[in-house]
């Protein structure tokens, strides 16, 4: 399913885009209250942080392959 998800230049915009309003809805939360929350919140920003990477580099070897 996620293989299906990563293939193709226009998904690859798709899911920038989404990764995006991921980070607008985390910055419209309160701030965390707790270290816990504050950890798990750094870890989602982080895991987009490396999503939108692996995009802007699948998207770069796709352009360069074209």
């Amino acid at each position: 399913m996620i293989a299906i998800n990563f293939q193709g230049l226009e998904i690859s915009e798709e899911l920038s885009q989404q990764i995006q309003e991921y980070r607008s809805a985390l910055r419209l939360l309160p701030l965390p209250l707790t270290r816990e929350e504050f950890e798990n919140r750094a870890t989602v920003y982080e895991y987009l942080n490396d999503l939108e990477h692996f995009l802007n580099a699948k998207s770069t070897l796709i352009e360069e392959m074209i």
